[in-house]
């Protein structure tokens, strides 16, 4: 169990909580991200050190969505995380809520503050000059951070639009761009897409996205179909799935073949089992049915070496390991006289 280590904030006795966190942070934060972080206060006046896996026992929550919690915080500029190099968080750093507030205040305010380094177009200016809604300013910034470039007049007029006509709130529509980004696509084309969807849904909070989307996942249904389910996985069976697709980067069709062979060798819908196979592959950086095949040829000719080596004489221990006597006729003569002559007493 790895420790990660807090600095940034000193021991006073007390849990503070900065009024800059509550006035520019707090709003736009789901409530169980906001549980996260005054955990990160309240452990870093004790020992300064937590564990992803105490953390999840102590708040009631999974390793995943604590890891959620700890990337949505860094994004918004309030924490650091430092990673070994297996990727595992080992330090992690609170900023000072005024500092962080100074440091990447909103998306509107950086583009005010330099109008002559051409950082956007004239036309996304009058967006943010006439269009901006206040409660967005914390939230464009982090779609920005989602989308991994400069916001432009066609994502900020979607945000509006979301929050004002799609009645969206900022943490939803912050989920929005975090599951679409997830998945590889950042058009806002297809953006607008899964955002009619879940008014189609009546999606209306983030838990309701969540099953919106495990519905629609193409993933989940192609592993449920192999496995013979007619039902959504459970939280715990998309996480091995998330684990296989963004972590591993199984390629779908690696994913229905472990499956495939789960089914064959354990005779049942076994997640542990086919993720034992995914690990095996993803460690000799298989992640393509191709690559899969290749490593099955591998194996079975390594097999078939071992069982020819095994076949020749000599390799058995017990085989040639005292001298062969040859018998004749009058040997076995004498044999059967000394039966005959112990049995007549």
């Amino acid at each position: 169990m790895t420790e990660i280590h807090i600095s940034g904030i000193k021991d006073t006795g007390v849990t503070m909580v900065s009024n800059s966190f509550i006035g520019h942070f707090m709003t736009d934060a789901n409530g169980d991200y906001v549980k996260v972080y005054l955990y990160l206060l309240y452990v870093s006046g004790g020992n300064g050190t937590f564990s992803m896996n105490g953390a999840s026992d102590f708040l009631g929550t999974s390793e995943k969505a604590l890891g959620k919690a700890l990337e949505y915080w860094e994004k918004t500029g309030l924490i650091k995380l430092f990673r070994n190099s297996a990727g595992e968080i080992e330090n992690l750093e609170l900023i000072n809520a005024d500092a962080a507030v100074e440091n990447t205040g909103s998306v509107v305010a950086q583009y005010a503050m330099k109008p002559d380094e051409a950082l956007v177009s004239p036309e996304v200016m009058a967006a943010l000059n006439t269009d901006n809604v206040p409660a967005l300013n914390s939230t464009y910034h982090i779609v920005e951070k989602y989308l991994g470039r400069l916001l432009n007049a066609r994502d900020i007029t979607l945000i509006n639009n979301l929050y004002e006509k799609r009645e969206f709130s900022a943490e939803l529509i912050i989920y929005l761009y975090e599951y679409c980004t997830n998945g590889g696509h950042r058009e806002p084309s297809y953006i607008e897409k899964v955002a009619s969807n879940w008014v189609d849904e009546g999606v209306k909070t983030i838990e309701d996205a969540r099953t919106a989307s495990v519905k629609y996942n193409k993933t989940y249904k192609l592993v449920m179909k192999a496995f013979g389910e007619n039902r959504l996985p459970a939280e715990i069976e998309r996480e091995y799935i998330d684990k296989w697709s963004n972590i591993f980067h199984m390629s779908d069709e690696v994913i229905k073949e472990a499956c495939n062979r789960t089914i064959i060798n354990s005779h049942r819908p076994d997640f542990k089992y086919a993720d034992g196979i995914i690990s095996s592959w993803a460690s000799k950086k298989i992640n393509t049915l191709d690559g899969v095949k290749a490593e099955d040829k591998l194996h079975a000719a390594s097999v078939g070496a071992f069982k020819t080596a095994s076949a020749r004489p000599g390799n058995n221990r017990f085989v040639n390991s005292y001298d062969q006597r040859n018998y004749t006729d009058s040997d076995f003569e004498d044999i059967e006289e000394k039966l005959l002559n112990k049995n007549n007493g």
